[in-house]
Parts: C-alpha cells; sequence; structure tokens
C-alpha cells in the first residue's frame, strides 16, 4: 500500500503554507506601517511567537522575506488586472466593439484598476510605493530580481493591448512595454500627488486628473482624445463594478 503517507504528507504542506502565509502577512503589516528598517527576523518571531531559527527554515533572509512580499504585491495587482480585463471583454462584446478599440478600452481599464488600488490595497499599495519611491538599494539586486517574472507578467498585460491598439492604428507604432512604464509611472505619481489636495490647492484636486493623463499620453501616441474620454467613464464603472463583486 502506498495511500498511507499522502494524508501526512498534505497534512504537512497544508500547515508549511498557513504558517508561510502568516509571516508573509505579518511581514506586509510591519513593512507598510514602519517602513524596511522596522522589519528584522528578530521583531517577526517575536510577533508571531517562532524562534529565529524557525523562521529561517521557511525564508533563508530578511531580504529573501521581502522580495516575497513585494511578489505578493504585484500577484495582487495582477490578478485586479485580470478581472478588469474580464469585465471590460464581456462589456465591449456585448457592444460589438470592433477590435481596434478593444485594445485602446483595455488601456484605460489597466490604468483605472491601478489608480483604485490605493483605496483597495491600501498596505499593499503603501508597500509598493515605499519600495518605488526609496531610493536606496532595498535589497541585493540578486535577490530582487526574483520578483522579475512577476512583475513581467504586469507589464506583458498592459503592453498586449498597447500593441492591438496599434496594430489596428488607434495609437501609432511604438515600444508598447516602454509605453506600459509611462503610463504606470504616470498613475503612480498622480496618486501620490493627491496628498495636496486636501490642502485646498485647486490644481491638486485629483477627480478627473487620470483621465486628463490618458488623454494627454494616449493622444501623444496617436489616439484621438475623443474616444479616450468617451470611453473612460464606462471603462471606470464596469471596472469598480467588477471589484465590488470580487470584494
Amino acid at each position: 500500500m502506498t495511500d498511507g503517507p499522502r494524508p501526512l504528507a498534505t497534512t504537512r504542506a497544508r500547515r508549511r503554507h498557513a504558517t508561510t502565509l502568516s509571516i508573509l502577512e505579518t511581514s506586509r503589516r510591519v513593512l507598510a506601517a514602519e517602513g524596511f528598517e522596522a522589519l528584522t527576523m528578530h521583531r517577526l518571531a517575536a510577533e508571531l511567537g517562532y524562534t529565529v531559527g524557525a523562521l529561517y527554515r521557511y525564508f533563508p533572509s530578511k531580504d529573501a522575506l521581502v522580495v516575497a512580499v513585494l511578489g505578493d504585491v504585484v500577484e495582487t495587482l495582477r490578478v485586479d488586472l485580470e478581472r478588469a480585463e474580464a469585465a471590460v471583454a464581456r462589456r465591449l462584446t456585448r457592444r460589438g466593439a470592433e477590435p481596434g478599440l478593444r485594445g485602446l478600452v483595455q488601456v484605460l481599464a489597466a490604468m483605472a484598476t491601478y489608480e483604485s488600488m490605493a483605496d483597495r490595497h491600501p498596505e499593499q499599495f503603501r508597500l509598493l510605493a515605499t519600495a518605488i519611491g526609496d531610493p536606496r538599494e532595498i535589497t541585493a539586486t540578486r535577490n530582487a530580481r526574483a520578483v522579475v517574472p512577476r512583475l513581467r507578467v504586469v507589464v506583458e498585460h498592459v503592453a498586449r493591448f498597447l500593441g492591438e491598439a496599434s496594430r489596428h492604428r488607434l495609437l501609432r507604432p511604438g515600444d508598447a512595454e516602454r509605453r506600459t512604464v509611462v503610463l504606470w509611472a504616470a498613475v503612480h505619481g498622480e496618486i501620490l500627488m493627491r496628498k495636496f489636495g486636501r490642502l485646498g490647492l485647486a490644481a491638486f484636486e485629483p477627480r478627473g486628473l487620470v483621465l486628463e493623463l490618458a488623454t494627454g499620453l494616449l493622444a501623444g501616441w496617436g489616439a484621438s482624445e475623443g474616444i479616450v474620454k468617451r470611453e473612460w467613464v464606462g471603462v471606470v464603472r464596469t471596472v469598480r463594478l467588477a471589484q465590488r463583486r470580487a470584494a
């Protein structure tokens, strides 16, 4: 009989998975609230009730742990993007939208999805913003490269739709991955600038800023401003509805 050990192995795997999730969630909370210096293996062990040695059986170093947390943050964004893509695709199918327009509208959906991240996933967004905004090397480059596969999936998600819009001549030809990074940087910057809105300066009022970014950047790459503005409201409504249903 070879079936005997399997339940034990499954139980061990489940227990290890649950412990790994607990370590990652606690680490994310500390990192988001207090920064990268606040997280140490000794502090984490004390909060979780483990020995430091036990933690090292799950993560060989603090660097490995930080990279795993950042990888999970990027994974959260990937899931959100795919959920928005599916919802927008259904809406476009019902409308019978032409293929070229589908690509451009999905780019807007990706921008609307990232814009909402700070509200929907505040800890993850704060952590991502800190990682991006801190000019210091948070982890050794050789360790940070472990995030690249997940990061590439996110970039390629948007680049695919930019390429589709270009193929159907709704955008001029261009480096789709580079354009994806420009769009990401622009929306990320808009979110960070919202803090000044509470000071009463009209120029920092966040309402409509992402649409202005989308219109300016996409029109600069050849898109029709009229199409971008016309599609934006429906895209935002569809994305928000999909997010509420998933919550």
